[in-house]
């Protein structure tokens, strides 16, 4: 009956985080997720992580915000994994890391978030991180823009006029096989 109770208690917590967080009650979001947070939900990490990140309802910290989402990174949360590799890739909260930058930003497209699938093609169209591979930046804009990051189909586009036929082929091919998974 008391486990039922603390379960119950935590469930109604989460959503009063939540709901605060999403009616823009930062401060009250950030009271209500610390101690989730602090027990490893990773949810919880990752919207501690952004508010920190960008100063909603706590002081903005950018080592703070990049510790936080990193422990979420680290349980394999997408969204922390796209927002801790944009700031290696800028060097916000943490030093530039271009090579980490692009393996976080992988690991968040892999899982389908369509912004990172447009962050690590353009890190694959520019060889920025990873050898610059006109497939695999061709491939990952389809993606991005299938997932309504429309910049995706217009740097797909400029990219295919660089690209033989065979690579846009090999490119379609890679786009599909992960757009299943």
């Amino acid at each position: 009956m008391a486990a039922a109770f603390l379960c119950s208690f935590a469930g109604a917590q989460a959503d009063d985080a939540l709901a605060a967080f999403e009616r823009e009650d930062y401060a009250t979001a950030a009271v209500l997720y610390r101690p989730r947070a602090d027990r490893g939900d990773a949810e919880a990490q990752y919207r501690l992580g952004m508010m920190l990140r960008f100063g909603w309802g706590v002081d903005k910290d950018a080592a703070a915000a990049a510790a936080m989402l990193r422990l979420a990174a680290d349980r394999d949360h997408p969204l922390a994994q796209a927002e801790l590799g944009t700031m290696y890739r800028l060097g916000r909260g943490v030093p530039e890391n271009p090579q980490e930058a692009a393996r976080l930003l992988r690991a968040a497209a892999l899982a389908g978030v369509g912004i990172a699938q447009l962050s690590i093609g353009r890190m694959y169209r520019d060889g920025v991180g990873v050898a610059r591979d006109p497939v695999e930046a061709y491939a990952w804009f389809q993606l991005a823009g299938e997932n309504s990051v429309m910049d995706g189909f217009a740097f797909r586009a400029e990219i295919a006029g660089t690209m033989t036929t065979e690579q846009i082929a090999a490119a379609r091919k890679l786009a599909a096989e992960r757009a299943r998974k």
